[in-house]
């Protein structure tokens, strides 16, 4: 079992029983300290992504022609998942830290 745990990212066999009996209980991911710095980073660049996309809808919008309305709505409509994509990641980060404290 020692093996396991360290193969799935946990230092010992303590902090993985304890995150398999939490996951069983809440049904909902217990994640390593790895998992999180990768979901963290993912974050990171989603928010550069959808900052890059609303300059873009910015610049539609300065030089707006009737064609651009559907690609500036369809931008738009891209950074609104991307921040709710965001949201739900972090909100994921945050039980998860606040469920060891």
């Amino acid at each position: 079992m020692a093996g396991m745990a360290q193969e799935e990212g946990y230092l010992n066999r303590t902090s993985w029983t304890t995150a398999v009996v939490l996951a069983a209980l809440h049904r909902e991911p217990v994640l390593t300290d790895e998992e999180i710095k990768v979901l963290r980073q993912s974050c990171r660049e989603l928010g550069a992504i959808g900052r890059n996309l609303n300059q873009v809808a910015r610049a539609l919008n300065v030089e707006f022609r009737d064609g651009d309305k559907i690609k500036r709505e369809a931008i738009e409509a891209l950074a609104k998942r991307i921040d709710e994509h965001r949201a739900l990641v972090f909100q994921l980060l945050n039980k998860n830290m606040n469920r060891w404290s």
